[in-house]
């Protein structure tokens, strides 16, 4: 059994989502299920686990036994046990996606006038219910108006913009969002915990951060990078998060942006030669592009030309990015943007953009005045938060260090890691963290960077061995694990 499977949440409790598992704590709290149930969010964010849950909590014996109350499910009972298996007749789950005309609802309206099958409910859950035609959302509408009392619906969803209202309004909805890091490392402890791993510092944090919120891709890669031993390392992890030697995108970017088409594709190619996931590298030239936007708008102005031409960039590779999934040949659309972008007219040629540090012009309201540690370390916290809406991969990188010194203005900032020194150290990464520094400490931040000598005498030392961190450090930072673990 995969590891996805095996650690999917079977309880309320469980579920990772704190919004969600919050919502349907109060409901069993007030002891009524809805009939009609829409759950939407992205891929990979729990909404077949928490809908399994629902089904649980209706047919288990001890809710059964207990009209008036409702509790977690047992796990234990009949029903329960053959939920999770998937073996319960009282639960059809149906795909809208290859289930989606007037005759497969029909059938359905047919059936939910039998009795249950088993238990007390007939529970129908509709994944990807969006991709029904409209002759059977209006046969759904009519049967989720006036429901057998017998039968619950839980209709899941991608795209909610797809469903039409009237299915919406009959329905208690619940909101999946992208899984924060916090809640992609919970997920990920359970993991770590269940199958008693032994991973490195750092590796939560970095699985965390590269996966975009679904908990499923993050614990597939958990599972990917275990070795025989039962250990996960950072340098299996990098790769597969994009962040390795092979999925730098620097020099790609730059023949792109000056419409160098034949040394674009020849790099692309060579990268699919050596077996770089062509979808992550897509993402690793968005997210740079992204970066290299912000920080331009934000910390400098360059000319509106400029700025249009960057912006159309990024959304011709976005574009790329999701036409990929869909491609024969997964690598044509990324070669197809760059020789449209490369070749025809309008298109202005992007020059580099030079982002001066706050520090060489600092915005008049900025006090000159010495940094203290302590107040760097007090307001530490705040520059994270103003960093994640820019880029939540420079806020993960932070996350893995900690301000160790101060004088007059500069800052040094310890990280544990060499590819995490070399990437905060790009001159685009710490113009954004001298601004934004300087913004939260009210005056001019110029930053610096060392290699953390504990860690580093701690791998020469022992580099066959690695340091036990469990996912029973949940939500502290990774900076804080660190410290406790080396002194």
């Amino acid at each position: 059994m995969n590891f996805y499977r095996k650690y999917r949440p079977q309880t309320v409790a469980e579920i990772d989502t704190t919004a969600i598992r919050v919502a349907l704590e109060q409901i069993l709290t007030k002891g009524k299920i809805s009939q009609a149930w829409l759950l939407t969010g992205p891929k990979g964010a729990g909404k077949t686990s928490t809908a399994r849950i629902i089904a649980k909590i209706l047919e288990c014996e001890k809710n059964l036994l207990k009209p008036q109350a409702l509790e977690e499910p047992c796990n234990q009972c009949g029903a329960c046990r053959a939920i999770m298996n998937g073996s319960y007749l009282g639960v059809v789950e149906m795909d809208a996606a290859s289930n989606r005309g007037i005759d497969d609802i029909r059938q359905l309206q047919e059936r939910i006038g039998l009795a249950p099958a088993q238990g007390k409910f007939t529970v129908y859950v509709i994944d990807e219910v969006h991709m029904l035609t409209a002759e059977a959302f209006n046969a759904l509408l009519k049967t989720l108006e006036e429901p057998p009392a017998h039968v619950v619906f839980i209709l899941c969803t991608t795209e909610l913009k797809k469903v039409p209202e009237t299915i919406v309004s009959r329905c208690t909805q619940l909101n999946f969002d992208k899984a924060s890091q916090i809640e992609v490392k919970r997920s990920l402890g359970r993991v770590v915990d269940g199958e008693k791993l032994t991973v490195e510092p750092g590796v939560l944090d970095l699985i965390a951060a590269g996966v975009d919120g679904s908990f499923r891709d993050a614990i597939k890669l958990l599972e990917q990078a275990v070795d025989e031993t039962g250990t996960v390392k950072l340098i299996r992890v990098e790769p597969l998060v994009g962040q390795g030697q092979l999925y730098q995108v620097e020099e790609l970017i730059r023949a792109i942006k000056h419409k160098n088409a034949k040394t674009a594709l020849v790099l692309v190619a060579a990268k699919e030669q050596q077996g770089v996931d062509l979808n992550l590298l897509v993402v690793k030239l968005v997210e740079n592009l992204r970066s290299e936007l912000m920080a331009a708008a934000i910390v400098q102005k360059p000319e509106p030309k400029q700025i249009e031409a960057l912006t159309e960039l990024v959304e011709r590779l976005s574009s790329a990015s999701q036409e990929m999934k869909w491609s024969p040949l997964i690598g044509l659309p990324l070669q197809i943007a760059i020789v449209k972008w490369c070749y025809l007219p309008g298109e202005t040629v992007i020059e580099p953009v030079k982002v001066e540090p706050v520090s060489q012009a600092a915005p008049p309201k900025l006090q000159s005045k010495p940094l203290q540690l302590a107040e760097v370390e007090g307001k530490w916290s705040e520059v994270l938060k103003k960093v994640k809406p820019l880029n939540h991969s420079l806020e993960a990188l932070l996350k893995a260090a900690r301000p160790v010194a101060t004088a007059d203005s500069w800052l040094t900032v310890e990280v544990y890691y060499t590819f995490h020194k070399e990437q905060l150290e790009q001159e685009r990464y710490r113009a954004m963290l001298e601004s934004q520094c300087s913004e939260v400490m009210g005056a001019p931040v110029k930053l610096r960077f060392k290699l953390g000598q504990k860690t580093a005498q701690a791998v020469a030392a022992a580099p066959k061995e690695v340091v036990n961190v469990t996912g029973r450090v949940k939500d502290e930072d990774l900076a804080q694990a660190a410290e406790e673990i080396f002194g």
